[in-house]
């Protein structure tokens, strides 16, 4: 039975993080960051990072600032616009209304985020 297994190749690594996804991605980076020498593979199903993130998501910066600090003076970094406004309504069957934002809790404030 053994005879009838076909080679395999193998690559050996120090760390393999699973998923490329923004905690996957980060673990990679601060490991090289703390280790230079160790050998970091992130495994990810997608044909490309980022290939199954479907979102409109507001995303705080203060994680990446932490992580990656003056990344804002990179060119061609993935957070293209900064939240000017926001805006919540009450949707119902006739329509909407629009509810002022001094009522919505302080977590919903992303002015200063992406």
């Amino acid at each position: 039975m053994a005879e009838q297994l076909s080679y395999r190749e193998s690559m050996e690594f120090d760390v393999v993080i699973v998923g490329a996804g923004p905690a996957g991605l980060a673990a990679a980076i601060r490991l090289k960051q703390v280790e230079p020498e160790l050998s970091v593979v992130v495994l990810e199903k997608g044909a490309e990072v980022g290939a199954h993130i479907l979102s409109g998501a507001v995303v705080d910066p203060i994680g990446i600032d932490r992580l990656l600090p003056g990344w804002r003076e990179e060119e061609g970094h993935p957070f293209k616009t900064e939240v000017k406004d926001d805006q919540f309504l009450f949707l119902g069957p006739a329509g909407s209304i629009r509810l002022p934002n001094f009522m919505m809790p302080p977590l919903m404030n992303n002015h200063g985020n992406y």
